[in-house]
């Protein structure tokens, strides 16, 4: 009997962890992913609440219309972009989607004369918005600042 019901629970928290891999957040933030290396602002317009706040590597933003015209600048200064997230763990219920890990935002142009990577840790939170699921808050975070050499250990 004991057997069987350390099967059940471990079944169980299985189950549970490959849904918060799946949850909206995480669909999202792959999907907002998908957009940048796309450079498609209607599928990012889309993914973002009116009243999103995004704590991007270097500066915040309060709304979707400043970082918007933040993306539409890189998105004429650079060829390339990447922005991809590699989920740790999420929280998930009827009314709100969490989900948190690393990320890797890369740009450049093509003919490679400047390109950028920097890696990083995020949380995304997503909520209904008007029967709709959309990014609330997105958090970027470096391990050190940009351009400055690795910490000495």
């Amino acid at each position: 009997m004991k057997i069987f019901l350390s099967l059940f629970l471990a079944l169980a928290i299985a189950t549970c962890a490959l849904a918060q891999d799946n949850g909206k957040a995480t669909s999202l933030g792959d999907a907002l992913g998908d957009a940048v290396a796309k450079a498609d602002m209607s599928k990012v317009d889309d993914l973002l609440a009116d009243n999103v706040t995004i704590y991007w590597i270097h500066k915040k933003f309060f709304g979707k219309v400043p970082f918007e015209k933040y993306l539409r600048g890189q998105f004429q200064s650079f060829d390339k972009h990447l922005l991809s997230f590699n989920p740790d763990s999420g929280f998930e219920d009827e009314t709100i989607s969490t989900s948190w890990g690393s990320f890797m935002f890369m740009y450049g142009k093509e003919d490679g004369t400047a390109t950028s990577r920097l890696p990083g840790r995020y949380t995304a939170i997503a909520s209904k918005v008007k029967d709709k699921w959309q990014i609330v808050s997105l958090h970027l975070s470096l391990p050190f600042p940009p351009d400055l050499p690795d910490p000495i250990n």
